[in-house]
């Protein structure tokens, strides 16, 4: 599997070169593509955490600022924070060897959840988080007494790495949802930090899809229980091929996201 998953980096690079050098999008062209991956990366991590709203509801709340009927504030919320976590988190997208910092994390996290629970937003959880498996088992995660060393060991790892930045993001992903620092939000944000490195290594901004949630928990589940990343890391290299594919595609051809 390993040399599978090593044959795919090395044709993401190719991509990546390849995407590196297409010419730059005329300013309305770049206008709608952008919009539309922000509701398109909105939409998907929303979901996977449970939110209601479809794909042209979050579009309607994002690009023409409209109420949806039926739909909590709360989802409005959700969606709008969301796309101003990833606006954000591209003003983070400097180079590697750039690593991100405690207050950044921080501060991302306190964008997902502005409007909706301001004693959580930005704020490490100060109690303890269990969750029921499918197979009944009761898995705790680390005491919140360790979570701000944890986040400053996570931060060194980062550091010191010498991963492929795909499989960077990947675990970086894995890791922080491990730790579950916040009582809200750990997924969302672990997503967009996934997106920070990817961004930092000249890749585009990549998607989890909510189709691929039970393929997704199973992933991290398996990488708990046995420490195997492969089937996490596989989700990420799939993602990303997606991405890169579609944003040549877009470029080379001129098209235009409504």
């Amino acid at each position: 599997m390993m040399n599978n998953i090593q044959e795919q980096l090395s044709h993401l690079d190719q991509l990546k070169a390849q995407y590196g050098a297409l010419p730059v999008l005329d300013e309305s062209t770049e206008q709608h593509f952008n919009r539309h991956i922000m509701t398109d990366m909105t939409y998907h991590s929303n979901a996977i955490e449970g939110s209601t709203l479809t794909l042209d509801e979050t579009k309607l709340i994002l690009n023409n600022q409209i109420t949806v009927s039926g739909k909590s504030l709360v989802e409005h919320q959700e969606a709008t924070n969301h796309a101003e976590a990833m606006r954000y988190i591209q003003t983070l997208s400097r180079k590697a060897p750039y690593i991100l910092s405690e207050a950044e994390i921080l501060s991302i996290h306190e964008r997902l959840l502005a409007g909706i629970n301001y004693s959580w937003a930005g704020i490490y959880r100060q109690q303890p988080v269990y969750i029921k498996k499918q197979s009944g088992h009761i898995h705790e995660f680390c005491d919140w007494t360790e979570i701000p060393r944890q986040i400053i060991a996570l931060l060194q790892w980062l550091r010191e790495s010498t991963l492929h930045p795909v499989l960077l993001a990947a675990e970086l992903h894995y890791r922080f949802v491990s730790i579950h620092p916040f009582i809200d939000g750990n997924g969302r944000t672990a997503r967009l930090l996934m997106n920070v490195v990817l961004l930092q290594n000249g890749f585009p901004l990549t998607t989890i899809r909510v189709q691929h949630r039970q393929d997704y928990l199973e992933a991290i589940d398996v990488a708990k229980q046995s420490g195997d990343m492969n089937p996490f890391y596989q989700l990420h290299l799939d993602a990303l091929l997606e991405s890169l594919e579609l944003n040549i595609k877009t470029h080379q051809e001129n098209i235009i996201w409504k």
